[in-house]
């Protein structure tokens, strides 16, 4: 008597990534309502400021498989376009890191 087997596609990373749409959105009750890359729960804020400390394309897309360089160059160009609304998102998020930390 033969066996079936069902082959399972396992998914690469370049499959995990074709998946995020290259696209910002913005959505209440979805982090905050900041901006984020497609419909994942990764702001672009958070982006912006791992590289303002200093994170490398190559170091991010290592942490965050399901994006792309396209992703990334995405994320600097809406960054480009909304600079004080992501630098406010930035600060907003030090000063409740800061406040927590008070607490502590």
């Amino acid at each position: 008597m033969q066996k079936a087997f069902a082959w399972i596609r396992m998914k690469t990373v370049k499959d995990i990534a074709t998946e995020v749409a290259l696209e910002i959105r913005k959505a209440p009750g979805v982090c905050g309502g900041a901006a984020c890359i497609g419909a994942t729960r990764i702001p672009v804020w958070l982006i912006i400021s791992l590289l303002k400390q200093g994170a490398t394309d190559h170091g991010l897309l290592q942490s965050y498989l399901q994006l792309t360089g396209e992703h990334l160059q995405l994320v600097r160009d809406y960054y480009r376009s909304h600079e004080a609304e992501i630098d406010r998102n930035i600060r907003e998020q030090d000063d409740d890191d800061e406040e927590v930390a008070g607490h502590g």
